[in-house]
Order: structure tokens, then sequence, then C-alpha cells
């Protein structure tokens, strides 16, 4: 019974892991197209706020596709500016890239 539970345990790990590393690429994405295409090129095909298209009211994410292009830019106060969220949640994706490695590394090497 304590080997099935050590089994699934480890399961487990692995799935949270591969789930982190599949919305940390996701995250990777978003960031890596504020360097590779132009500011116009990815304005035009972001998607428009529904929230804010039917309500009239800006929602918590409204401005961060604007702000992560200012962060790759490394125009701060313009991103702060866009969105108040934006410089913490571009830091999360980047330091998410390297707890994941760090979670993957410690579950190959059997220390977690």
């Amino acid at each position: 019974m304590l080997k099935a539970i050590r089994k699934l345990d480890e399961r487990l790990k692995w799935i949270i892991v591969f789930v982190w590393f599949f919305f940390t690429v996701i995250g990777d994405a978003a960031i890596a197209s504020t360097f590779i295409f132009d500011d116009s090129y990815v304005l035009e095909r972001t998607p428009k706020c529904l929230i804010k298209e039917h309500f009239g009211v800006e929602c918590i994410s409204c401005g961060m596709t604007r702000a992560f292009l200012k962060i790759s830019k490394a125009k701060f106060m313009q991103a702060w500016q866009f969105n108040k969220l934006s410089i913490p949640v571009y830091g999360a994706i980047v330091m998410s890239n390297f707890g994941c490695l760090v979670a993957f590394y410690m579950l190959r090497t059997r220390k977690i």
C-alpha cells in the first residue's frame, strides 16, 4: 500500500511540474513575442478587452500587452502607466522559468 501511495505521489509531482511547465511556456511565448515582433504587429493581433467593450470599464489586465511591449524596451514608467501589475507579472513569469527548471531538476535527481 505504501509503495502505491509513493508511486501516486511521484506521478502527482510530475503532473504538477508538467502543468507548471506548460503555463511557463505560454508566458515565455508572450514575452518573446514582444521582442520578436514590431509593436504595431502585436497590437493588431491581440484581442480587445471584452469587459471594456461591453461595460466600458477596464479590467485588471487591460493595458498588459502594451505594458509588456514597453517593458521589453526597458521603458518601465510607461509600462507602469499602462498597467500597474505589469512589472510584477512580467517578473513572475521570468522567475517561474527558474522555479520550473529547479523543480524539474529536483524531480529528475529524486531530491523531492
